[in-house]
């Protein structure tokens, strides 16, 4: 509904997405380096102040929070003070706004002490095979690992510095050596000493100052761009990375005008609109939808094959067998699946035959596709056998029909 026209929806203004991107105003000097606010009053104190409800609604050490870079709290929902992710707080937006965008951080290189801030449940990858308490995942990775100064890289602590829960941390650690427990790409490559960066499938470059917090690299990681000392991201930037994934149809912009500018009644363009833009609940998307209802993908008539698309369209032998009499009977070409699938999906119709009433191609398309979905799902609802040659009469007068109502 809210993609543009030209890509086969109608274009309209959504009002969370607009509100997130009204957010930008304030991310963007956000996001910037501590050192970058040297000409504002406000956001020096903004972000002391996010660091003070950050510190006070953990029980984490002090010395924890002093070193976090606060721009983390933006990228990560699980190090959200407590106190600020209220409907009715100031930072309630910005959270938001930062949370929608799409997040994946495996191939970021950041300095290892960046990881050390952030939560375990962050960097590991779920499993319901390995449960992990849910204490020590609200924990930050500082309390199972530490850099190590000789190697330049992340390593585990000994049994003697785990001094909190060390029943859990020592457990964890023996998951993760059985392989049992799955970290993820990004904190991984933390422990690999800088001599081997360049070696390996995905080869990095370390980076420099490796016990200085810096959440650029993540921010960036996000859309984010550096331009000179700023960290900007456009309206429209944040748009396009947000918006809703709209049809899968790849007509172009020329193709959906001339399909809004056919001549077809109100529940054939439905069903034409939603074949094109691939929103068909046949038996296989129901199925991996509601296992529990639809316990079977196999098609309900033929009963042979799995219900997917091509299959609930022309696929199953009865609605073959329409098609290709209905082709014979009106197209001059011979009938092939291509054909058809460009006639239903791309819009590049056959010639019909001179004696076809004078039908458009559309329209013998249009009409059996809608004959068919009718009829498909009277078997379904009504229990009723799908024939050939009833479905022939019907698809004839309703192209006679057509007709005679121009």
């Amino acid at each position: 509904m809210c993609r543009p026209r030209n890509k086969g929806e109608l274009g309209l203004l959504d009002p969370r997405l607009q509100q997130h991107t009204l957010q930008l105003r304030w991310l963007n000097p956000l996001l910037l380096p501590s050192d970058g606010f040297v000409d504002s009053i406000l956001f020096p104190r903004l972000v002391d102040w996010i660091l003070h409800c950050t510190a006070t609604s953990t029980t984490d050490s002090a010395e924890h929070w002093s070193r976090l870079d606060c721009r983390l709290a933006f990228l990560f929902s699980s190090l959200w003070p407590s106190s600020l992710t209220g409907f009715y707080s100031v930072c309630f937006l910005l959270f938001q706004a930062t949370d929608t965008l799409p997040q994946s951080f495996n191939s970021v290189v950041a300095r290892p002490a960046s990881w050390l801030c952030l939560p375990l449940s962050e960097v590991v990858v779920p499993s319901e095979d390995s449960p992990i308490s849910s204490t020590l995942l609200r924990k930050p990775c500082s309390l199972l690992y530490e850099f190590d100064s000789t190697s330049q890289r992340l390593q585990r602590k000994s049994d003697s510095q785990l001094h909190a829960h060390p029943t859990l941390c020592r457990h964890f650690l023996k998951q993760v050596r059985t392989n049992r427990v799955r970290l993820r790409p990004f904190f991984c490559r933390a422990f690999i000493p800088p001599a081997f960066a360049s070696l390996g499938s995905t080869p990095f470059l370390p980076s420099p100052s490796p016990l200085i917090v810096n959440a650029t690299p993540l921010i960036q990681s996000l859309g984010f761009v550096i331009d000179g000392e700023d960290i900007l991201m456009f309206s429209k930037d944040y748009r396009s990375l947000v918006a809703a994934p709209g049809t899968s149809s790849q007509l172009s912009s020329v193709k959906w005008k001339f399909f809004c500018n056919l001549p077809l009644s109100h529940y054939d363009r439905i069903v034409w609109y939603r074949i094109l833009s691939y929103k068909i609940l046949c038996r296989a998307t129901l199925h991996s939808l509601i296992p529990s209802f639809f316990d079977s993908a196999i098609c309900s008539l033929c009963g042979t094959e799995d219900d997917i698309l091509e299959h609930f369209l022309w696929l199953c032998p009865l609605k073959l067998t329409v098609w290709s009499s209905i082709w014979f009977t009106h197209f001059k070409t011979a009938f092939s699946l291509t054909a058809l699938s460009q006639s239903i999906h791309s819009l590049e119709f056959s010639t019909p035959l001179g004696s076809s009433f004078n039908s458009e191609s559309f329209s013998i398309i249009c009409s059996t596709m809608s004959s068919i979905w009718r009829a498909h799902w009277s078997f379904i609802s009504l229990i009723l056998l799908l024939s050939r040659s009833p479905l022939l009469l019907l698809l004839h007068a309703k192209f006679f029909h057509r007709i005679m109502s121009h």
